[in-house]
């Protein structure tokens, strides 16, 4: 019997599938999974255990830090501006959080589509569902948060009131919400390729810093964009597995 089976009741060998075992589908179900993906992520708090508090004050205590550095380290950029070759790489990387990076995944499924492979499907989808979720929670944050980014505003404790007119939309970054959110699922989908994290991670925080080069967020903005693009798709790739290996029969 397998391992988890004996361990839970209503757990059989014939209702547990590994996560190769299920292919996404772009159908009713995965419309209706990533909802539930999305409750599911926004709910977690809720269920957090004594390590994720910790994993959340280090998060928090990180972003309070820099907010009280962002405008030293704002100066620094700004003073190192304009270097061809630097300019070069920032505009490069900064592509991924950008139109590329939200066309990134749903380029892989088309791919997979049109070749009948099925896995490379999968992944376009999970990728697709994670990016979408996080950049919907970053969206929200920006309209309730209002923060001015730097290049309106000297101040970085400059707010609008929530869901007002005002342009203040800095934080979190979205451009690094969503290069953390591809590389998280790089990662998840491809752990036995040890190269790919380290790479991808490189990548998105190489957009990251690219957005404090071209002083269109704060430090700050920048720290808390990775840490939710990051933890948001952690959870969407922990309720998928917990979806199909967890299936309970009565």
């Amino acid at each position: 019997m397998h391992p988890q089976a004996s361990e839970n009741p209503y757990l059989t060998t014939d209702t547990l599938s590994e996560p190769n075992d299920e292919y996404e589908k772009l159908n009713k179900d995965f419309i209706v999974n990533g909802i539930q993906d999305f409750t599911y992520t926004l709910s977690r708090p809720a269920h957090w255990k004594q390590k994720d508090w910790l994993k959340f004050s280090a998060v928090i205590g990180g972003t309070g830090a820099l907010m009280l550095a962002d405008k030293e380290i704002r100066h620094f950029f700004l003073h190192n501006q304009n270097q061809s070759t630097v300019t070069a790489v920032a505009n490069g990387v900064k592509q991924m959080g950008d139109v590329y990076g939200l066309c990134a995944f749903p380029a892989v499924y088309v791919v997979g589509l049109a070749s009948g492979n099925k896995k490379m499907q999968s992944i376009g989808l999970r990728g697709s569902k994670a990016v979408v979720i996080s950049s919907t929670i970053f969206t929200l944050s920006k309209n309730i948060i209002r923060r001015g980014r730097p290049d309106v505003t000297d101040n970085p404790f400059d707010f609008a009131p929530p869901f007002s007119k005002v342009r203040y939309k800095s934080f979190p970054s979205g451009h690094t919400t969503i290069a953390f959110a591809i590389a998280t699922s790089l990662a998840e989908e491809f752990p036995d390729k040890k190269w790919i994290a380290p790479v991808a991670y490189t990548l998105a925080s190489m957009t990251g810093i690219s957005r404090l080069y071209h002083n269109r967020h704060w430090a700050s903005d920048v720290f808390i964009g990775a840490a939710l693009g990051h933890f948001v798709t952690k959870a969407v790739y922990h309720h998928h597995r917990k979806r199909h290996r967890l299936v309970r029969t009565y």
